[in-house]
């Protein structure tokens, strides 16, 4: 079997009567080849292997798959994780699960309900989202959706869950006075 490690692989597995000076020679000249062809492959695996590409071509990457909210002062983690969803929601896109997603990174949980689960009207959805919302997340809401969702499709409503995590407390104490009042019987008219 061939091996890039050894030069005459090519040559080994030629049967004997093919195995002569110049099939050797081109067995060597083979072999270095495929080894320069397979360094410059790798430089090739740059889209399939994002764990292990350079930062200095995080903009550049986010340029090309049009990463939103990427901005170059990041931190290199939070740089290659919105290439990695941007990647993923191009995969996704228009899809319940790209919505559920990209909202997600706003709001704590999301649910995406199709019409036909509330009796509303065709291509329409609502929204149910657990989280607070304040103007600057229903911005980054309305922005996000427009990029995900299908053209077609329409949202009703949103609405906003939330929970309460706190225990209460209930306690009662009497208030009386140092003299009991005089007790008036009870008349009937």
């Amino acid at each position: 079997m061939y091996k890039i490690d050894d030069p005459d692989g090519l040559f080994y597995s030629l049967p004997p009567n093919l195995q002569t000076k110049e099939a050797r020679a081109f067995s060597r000249a083979f072999s270095k080849q495929m080894k320069k062809l397979l360094r410059l492959a790798k430089k090739l695996q740059l889209w399939t292997d994002l764990d292990n590409a350079d930062p200095k071509y995080y903009d550049h990457m986010a340029a090309s798959v049009q990463a939103p909210y990427y901005k170059p002062e990041f931190t290199d983690d939070q740089k290659l994780a919105l290439i990695k969803n941007a990647i993923l929601a191009h995969t996704y896109a228009g899809t319940v699960k790209s919505v559920e997603e990209f909202i997600g990174s706003v709001y704590d949980s999301v649910q995406v309900i199709p019409w036909y689960e509330y009796d509303g009207t065709p291509y329409h959805f609502k929204v149910r989202a657990a989280g607070e919302r304040s103007g600057d997340i229903d911005k980054q809401f309305n922005d996000m959706l427009r990029k995900v969702k299908a053209a077609r499709d329409i949202m009703d409503s949103i609405e906003t869950v939330r929970t309460l995590d706190e225990q209460d407390y209930i306690g009662a104490r009497y208030l009386g006075t140092r003299y009991a009042p005089e007790i008036v019987p009870y008349e009937e008219v």
